[in-house]
């Protein structure tokens, strides 16, 4: 059965998206976005600028995590609690002499 839910491909580089589709996975067996831009180069020029930006890798754990919390620290309404979390945790981190697996008591609001 084929999948019934719409696709919306924006204007820019629709041919990437078909591309993609096909593309073996890569590095870590992840698509490359890279492998299929030099796919696309091939058949067509294609063009880049060069973009001065914080960059997250939210294909990993970690990287979604550091995305998360630096976008939360950016919203007006997040970042005061979110710091006061943060800073909590990281005292309570501290003050183990060495790794613990036990987590402090939450309380939920």
């Amino acid at each position: 059965m084929k999948n019934q839910i719409p696709r919306w491909r924006p204007p820019a580089l629709p041919a990437i998206f078909d591309i993609l589709e096909h593309t073996p996975p890569g590095y870590n067996g992840e698509i490359q976005l890279t492998d299929a831009l030099r796919s696309l180069a091939q058949v067509e020029d294609i063009y880049a600028t060069e973009v001065d930006a914080e960059r997250f890798d939210v294909g990993n754990v970690l990287g979604l995590i550091e995305a998360t919390i630096e976008f939360a620290l950016r919203r007006a309404d997040l970042s005061a609690s979110l710091r006061e979390y943060l800073e909590r945790r990281l005292s309570y981190c501290l003050a183990e002499p060495r790794p613990s697996t036990r987590l402090p008591t939450v309380a939920h609001h």
